[in-house]
C-alpha cells in the first residue's frame, strides 16, 4: 500500500514491528489454532507460554491487520485472514516463509549509518548473510522442508508456464536447479511423451524424488544430483533446458547449460530478470534493496542484457514476457 497520510507514514515506521508479529503468529501456528477453536487471550497465553500483556498487544497488531476477530473475548480468524492465510498456503509453507523473512530482518537494523558504508551490513553487524543452498546442503530436513515450501508456492508459476511453453515434439528435458521439479512435473501431466531431468544439490534432489512419488510420475522423471551446478559435469543430449526461478542467467551458465542441448534444442528462462513493469512493484523493490545491503554492486541484469548473454552463449532468442505476478521474465531461446 502507498503512504497518502502523516499517520501512514508514523504506522510505516512501526511496521518492522507488525511485520515481526505477523510472523512470529505464522511461526507459532497462531491461525490454525484459532481456526476451528476460538480461544481467550488468557488461553492463548498460557498455551504458548506468552506473558499475558505481552501477548494481549500481540494479539491486538493482528486484530488491527485485520487478520484477526475478537468476538465476546475471544480471538478468532478474520475472513481475510482465512482467505489470505490459511486457504493461501499450508501452515509448514507460511512457517517457513515467515522463519526466512526473520531471518532477513537484520538488514534494516541501522539501515541509515549502514547505508553509508560499503561493506555488508551483515558484516558490519558480525554476521553471516544467510545462505538457504548452504542451509540445505548441511540439513535434509531443512532441504525437505524448503524444497515442499517452494513446489507449494510455484504451482501458479508453473500453470503459467505450462501455457506458454511449447513442447510438442520434444523427447526429454533437462531442469537446472530445478528442486522439486514442479515446473518439469507439470510440463510432463501435459506432454505425456516427455521425460525430464532434474538437477539440483543431493538433499533436494531426495526431496524431488518424495514428490515425484506423490504425483505418481517417478517413471518419467529422474533427479540428478551434484554438489556444484557450475563446476560439475552435467548429463548431455537433451532437446530442451529449463532454468527457472534462479539467477543463473549470466554468459558462463548459460555457455554452460546450453552444452546439455541437442543441435536446435529450445532454452526455456523464467528469471528475476529487470524490467520496466518489474522494477515498480514494492516486491522487487524491496529484495533489491536487501541483495544491494549485502553486496553494494547487486543489480539485477536487464533484459537486453540476458539476450546479449543468451546469444554469446549459442543460443538465439525467439520470444519473450514479463511475468510480472510472478516477479520473473520468460525467455524461449534456441541452439543453433
Amino acid at each position: 500500500m502507498q503512504i497518502a497520510t502523516y499517520t501512514d507514514v508514523r504506522d510505516h515506521l512501526r511496521a518492522h514491528l507488525s511485520s515481526a508479529a505477523l510472523g512470529a503468529a505464522m511461526e507459532l501456528g497462531l491461525f490454525w489454532k484459532l481456526a476451528d477453536q476460538p480461544q481467550s487471550e488468557n488461553t492463548i497465553a498460557q498455551n504458548l507460554g506468552i506473558p499475558l500483556n505481552r501477548c494481549r498487544y500481540w494479539l491486538e497488531i493482528l486484530v488491527q491487520l485485520g487478520l484477526l476477530e475478537k468476538q465476546s473475548e475471544l480471538y478468532t480468524v478474520s475472513v481475510v485472514g482465512r482467505a489470505a492465510i490459511i486457504d493461501a498456503r499450508s501452515q509448514e509453507t507460511w512457517a517457513l516463509l515467515a522463519q526466512g523473512e526473520r531471518e532477513y530482518y537484520r538488514v534494516g537494523n541501522d539501515l541509515a549509518t549502514h547505508m553509508q558504508q560499503s561493506d555488508s551490513t551483515w558484516t558490519l553487524q558480525g554476521l553471516t548473510y544467510p545462505d538457504y543452498v548452504q542451509q540445505m546442503r548441511e540439513s535434509p530436513e531443512y532441504a525437505r522442508r524448503f524444497t515442499r515450501m517452494l513446489y507449494e508456492i510455484h504451482q501458479s508459476l508453473a500453470s503459467e508456464l505450462v501455457a506458454v511453453i511449447d513442447l510438442t515434439g520434444v523427447r526429454n528435458l533437462v531442469d537446472m536447479a530445478g528442486g522439486s521439479g514442479v515446473i518439469s512435473l507439470a510440463l510432463l501431466r501435459r506432454y505425456l511423451d516427455l521425460t525430464a531431468m532434474v538437477v539440483d544439490i543431493p538433499n533436494a534432489c531426495a526431496a524431488g524424488r518424495e514428490i515425484a512419488a506423490e504425483n505418481g510420475l517417478t517413471e518419467r522423471i529422474v533427479y540428478h544430483p551434484v554438489d556444484d551446478i557450475l563446476r560439475d559435469e552435467l548429463p548431455k543430449g537433451f532437446d530442451a533446458v529449463l532454468v527457472c526461478d534462479t539467477w543463473f542467467q549470466d554468459e558462463a551458465s548459460l555457455t554452460k547449460f546450453a552444452q546439455c542441448l541437442n543441435a536446435g534444442g529450445q532454452f526455456f528462462i523464467a528469471g528475476p530478470i529487470m524490467t520496466v513493469e518489474i522494477a515498480e512493484t514494492l516486491g522487487s523493490a524491496v529484495v533489491d534493496l536487501r541483495g544491494a545491503m549485502h553486496n553494494p554492486d547487486f543489480a539485477r541484469l536487464t533484459q537486453a542484457q540476458v539476450f546479449e548473454n543468451v546469444r554469446r552463449a549459442g543460443l538465439a532468442v525467439e520470444y519473450s514476457q514479463a511475468l510480472v505476478k510472478e516477479g520473473l521474465v520468460f525467455i524461449q531461446a534456441r541452439k543453433s
